[in-house]
């Protein structure tokens, strides 16, 4: 279960990133185009919408490692 888990947040992470570099190289990056984008991104290990999109809200908890946190604010 923790490997399914550490499979579905790191997709959702580098999902983000992807996202976050697509939208600055567009000149389109703010919190709302990060959040709308990467919860829509693709995550074949996550079984739902659902889980896709929990998953992205988790991550931006202070609870998880800072190497797969993620923020929807201009930083």
């Amino acid at each position: 279960m923790d490997s399914k888990c550490g499979d579905i947040e790191t997709t959702a992470y580098e999902n983000f990133e992807d996202i976050k570099e697509e939208l600055q190289s567009t000149n389109t990056d703010t919190p709302q185009n990060r959040l709308k984008e990467t919860t829509r991104a693709s995550n074949s290990y996550a079984g739902s919408e659902q889980i896709r999109n929990g998953v992205c809200i988790y991550l931006t908890s202070n609870n998880v490692s800072d190497e797969v946190q993620i923020s929807w604010k201009d930083e």
